[in-house]
């Protein structure tokens, strides 16, 4: 796709929190937005989305690592004509926009090299299809692949440089990938460009705020080849996040999420945007690992 934008997807969940790595296992969280106006106010539209994984990892040998994750996302767009605004007649005027849902398999492996530099490779597919099968969505399915470098010069600083690849409708794209972890026993920075942005303050030896931006980029496809979707969304939260007995991670917060739409038509992209607030809420299983 041109003009395309596509990250990979959340592999390995990582929040450094207390000096240590905080990895989510497995996992739950909802997300919530409010109605907006988009498309020169002739749709309304929220976001209802849900999301769920589960991540596995196991050494093999002393210096290499293996991994695999599996998560599943729904989308609920929850996307009506604006009636007061019924005289534009173009690609969407016609259709419902599909409340969709993706499955993602990912499988990677990370070798440690002398003076605590580390590659790591991450394969990626996913797969995505209507909910409903009322919107004549297109089964779709793509890849993914980045190959990561990392320089670990304490446990308070890190940094890292790479190469994301994705394949998409038979065209390939390549991003370079930027990393940046700054962080004490109170207080952290992540980034993780192009993806992420992630800031930290502990609170107590239990709890801690987040604001984190990420992120993510999803295309559909409707079944007559002509249209087709493509969804950029950033997500900005800010959540409180309280763990139990070093096990159990809960966390509520706000969110200010800001979604583009690319409509596509026999080749034309029509562009929109719409900007919603809302609130977002998750469990997970977690275990920490020293820095």
């Amino acid at each position: 796709m041109k003009n395309s934008i596509f990250f990979i997807v959340a592999i390995i969940g990582f929040t450094s929190v207390f000096a240590q790595q905080e990895i989510e296992i497995i996992g739950v969280q909802y997300r919530a937005t409010n109605t907006s106006n988009y498309f020169e106010n002739l749709y309304l539209a929220k976001n209802n989305k849900l999301d769920a994984f589960i991540n596995y990892g196991n050494d093999l040998g002393d210096k290499t690592k293996l991994f695999y994750h599996i998560s599943y996302h729904t989308l609920n767009l929850n996307t009506l004509v604006n009636t007061e605004n019924t005289s534009f007649n173009d690609i969407t005027s016609s259709k419902k926009i599909p409340n969709f849902y993706f499955v993602n398999f990912a499988a990677g492996m990370t070798n440690k090299f002398r003076k605590n530099w580390s590659l790591t490779n991450i394969v990626n597919y996913s797969y995505s299809d209507d909910n409903n099968k009322k919107t004549f969505l297109k089964q779709h399915a793509y890849y993914k692949s980045f190959s990561y470098l990392k320089k670990k010069k304490s446990d308070q600083f890190s940094y890292g440089f790479g190469v994301y690849l994705s394949k998409l409708n038979k065209e390939i794209t390549i991003y370079p990938i930027l990393s940046l972890q700054i962080q004490n026993k109170k207080r952290g920075l992540k980034l993780f460009f192009p993806r992420e942005l992630k800031l930290w303050q502990k609170i107590n030896d239990k709890s801690y705020i987040q604001l984190q931006t990420l992120l993510n980029s999803n295309y559909i496809q409707f079944t007559n080849a002509t249209y087709g979707i493509e969804i950029l969304d950033i997500n900005t939260t800010l959540t409180y996040q309280y763990v139990f007995n070093k096990k159990i991670k809960f966390k509520a917060g706000v969110g200010i999420p800001f979604s583009k739409y690319d409509f596509k038509k026999n080749n034309r992209f029509t562009k929109t945007q719409q900007i919603n607030y809302g609130f977002v809420a998750g469990l997970s299983y977690v275990v920490f690992k020293s820095l």
